[in-house]
């Protein structure tokens, strides 16, 4: 009688598996999408690796402390609570330095002909 082989966890496995993970969060998305002032245009950022992007150029150009805790944040994503986290800390800090696009909504109007009077 033959026995199966179970696959052993080596180092390279962990690894690989560790990579596919983090390949996994980069992709995670921003819904609904955040839209940041930027030049020439504002700026959609609809993925994990679009918002790390983001920062990392934000730093480049010279942001405060608070950038760069962030940055650190959104590197340090492993799971989807913290992706969620994470996010929710970069919207929050694109409002507070009013570079948050608001959303376009449309209004609408209530139907005034049903109303009596």
């Amino acid at each position: 009688m033959q026995v199966a082989a179970t696959p052993r966890l080596t180092a390279v496995n962990a690894a690989s598996r560790t990579a596919f993970k983090l390949r996994r969060m980069d992709h995670h998305p921003i819904d609904p999408p955040l839209v940041v002032k930027d030049i020439p245009r504002p700026r959609r950022l609809s993925s994990l690796t679009e918002a790390r992007d983001y920062v990392d150029e934000a730093l480049r150009r010279g942001r405060p402390p608070p950038w760069r805790e962030l940055w650190h944040r959104l590197q340090a994503v492993k799971t989807d609570d913290e992706a969620a986290d994470a996010i929710g800390a970069l919207r929050e800090l694109l409002e507070l330095e009013e570079l948050l696009v608001p959303p376009t909504v449309p209004i609408i109007e209530p139907d005034r002909s049903r109303c009596s009077g």
